[in-house]
């Protein structure tokens, strides 16, 4: 029981996932039965929502099996039998230790770009729904007059009333549709890639950001601020929906008047699909950026090359420079830095990582190279980067 409590957490994000299923299936009866494209074009955002969020659901799901590993308790009984019982336990376990050791030297960085590949498809598909709904509306607006008006308003108004009251309970339990996307996996300074449920204030400060926006977040979270999304991300949730409360109202304000009622309906999706499509734009761009591992927008190589060598004197040169986005705004780095003799590593390479993770880089691999590496003199004894870690001390060099 206990077990199957922990593969459910965290339970609000279920909740959400059914609330949003099931006022899907509403807006999409009602929608049917009303012909309200603008209701039409709300039921595809919520369904792109729910996308999203079976897509995190599953990357906590993923994240649960590679680290949990079942040890079962052996069965009372003689002392052969128990140690009988005990090797096997420990072979079944070293099996499963295997098996998760090679499922991450398969994947390495692997499942933490799982968020910022749901981004991108939930873009797609919304990109997709919004230009079949503005096909939709043109082709009414070309027949208007043999076109009805939306029917029940009235229910419409009171579904798109709801949606704003689901919206508002997601933001309580998760935060936000929008802002609970891409915040669920981070890598550590060590490359080590974690799962994080709910991304806090603190962690936003240490590197967990999210998908666009974050530099405000990151701005907040140091100010000490409660809020909990942007107005840009929040409006992102609701403008679908308060496109379907302005529509209805108007329609049942205007229903004995066909003539005009008959044009709000295919009017309002038109613009409720155009706000939609400029406020998911930035994801979407920042998706596909960072599947191109694009050098970041926050980074110049120029620039960073010169702090480089203006803050260590000993630095010579550094080529072969890379810096590329892993997720969101976590970063990753690779440079071959030519220093003025080789024993000076040893003594500021921790220096140099640091200056790394200053700029916002998580994961940082240098490979050094000395100016006199080919002098005659170096002793072929030297090392010239030792190992940090304390396991590694006797074996000298890496």
């Amino acid at each position: 029981m206990k077990e199957w409590i922990y593969r459910m957490q965290p339970v609000q994000l279920y909740i959400v996932l059914v609330l949003s299923i099931l006022y899907f299936l509403v807006q999409l009866f009602l929608s049917h039965i009303s012909h309200a494209l603008v209701l039409l074009v709300d039921s595809y955002h919520m369904l792109c929502n729910i996308i999203a969020l079976t897509g995190c659901i599953l990357t906590i799901k993923v994240s649960f099996e590679d680290r949990f590993i079942e040890i079962p308790v052996p069965p009372n009984g003689d002392s052969a039998s128990s140690i009988s019982c005990s090797a096997d336990l420990q072979e079944k376990v070293k099996a499963k230790v295997r098996q998760q050791r090679e499922n991450s030297l398969k994947n390495t960085f692997g499942w933490t770009r799982i968020d910022v590949l749901t981004m991108l498809v939930v873009c797609i598909f919304l990109a997709s729904f919004c230009f079949s709904a503005v096909v939709e509306a043109l082709q009414t607006l070309s027949h208007i007059h043999h076109q009805d008006a939306m029917h029940y308003p009235i229910p419409v108004l009171i579904l798109g009333a709801m949606g704003l009251i689901l919206n508002g309970f997601c933001y309580l339990l998760i935060g936000g549709y929008t802002y609970h996307q891409g915040s669920f996996l981070y890598i550590t300074s060590s490359g080590t890639v974690i799962l994080d449920r709910v991304v806090t204030g603190d962690g936003i400060r240490k590197g967990e950001r999210r998908l666009s926006g974050s530099r405000r977040h990151v701005a907040a979270a140091a100010a000490g601020s409660p809020k909990r999304q942007s107005v840009r991300e929040l409006m992102r949730d609701i403008c679908s929906t308060i496109f379907v409360i302005v529509c209805s109202m108007i329609v049942h304000y205007t229903n004995e008047d066909e003539d005009t009622s008959k044009f709000v309906d295919p009017l309002c999706s038109i613009m409720s699909c155009v706000v939609l499509m400029v406020l998911s734009y930035p994801y979407m761009k920042e998706s596909g950026m960072i599947l191109l591992q694009t050098i970041p927008n926050t980074i110049d190589i120029e620039i960073f090359e010169q702090s480089l060598l203006k803050t260590f004197p000993h630095v010579v040169s550094v080529h072969d420079l890379h810096i590329w986005q892993l997720s969101g705004e976590k970063y990753v780095a690779t440079a071959h830095i030519i220093f003025e003799d080789h024993k000076v590593y040893p003594e500021i390479n921790d220096m140099v990582i640091n200056f790394f993770h200053d700029q916002g880089i998580s994961k940082v691999t240098i490979q050094p190279d000395a100016k006199d590496a080919t002098d005659a003199n170096t002793s072929t004894s030297s090392c010239l980067m030792q190992c940090r870690q304390e396991a590694c001390l006797q074996k000298h060099c890496c």
